[in-house]
């Protein structure tokens, strides 16, 4: 977890990127360190955290004994994302 925590993204080459840059967050992720990082990178780039369905794993049906999370909501959602323009 310390590299992990302590990795610090180049955020002046991300906002310099010609691809679009989506940071996402699991709608019953609040205040966890995954949902915190997703919405301090996102406040970093001038960007609004996109919300998924389910959890830090939401794309998870549970098969990895984690909390299940919402597989076919999430493929909705992101399928809506990607077929969005910049």
């Amino acid at each position: 977890m310390i590299s992990c925590t302590h990795f610090e993204p180049d955020f002046e080459s991300l906002r310099a990127a010609s691809t679009r840059i989506v940071i996402a967050a699991g709608e019953e992720s609040d205040g966890t360190m995954a949902s915190r990082g997703a919405y301090a990178v996102a406040e970093r780039l001038g960007k609004t955290p996109v919300r998924f369905p389910s959890n830090h794993g939401g794309f998870l049906g549970g098969e990895y004994g984690q909390p299940a999370g919402k597989p076919e909501a999430f493929a909705a959602k992101l399928r809506e994302v990607l077929a969005e323009q910049r």
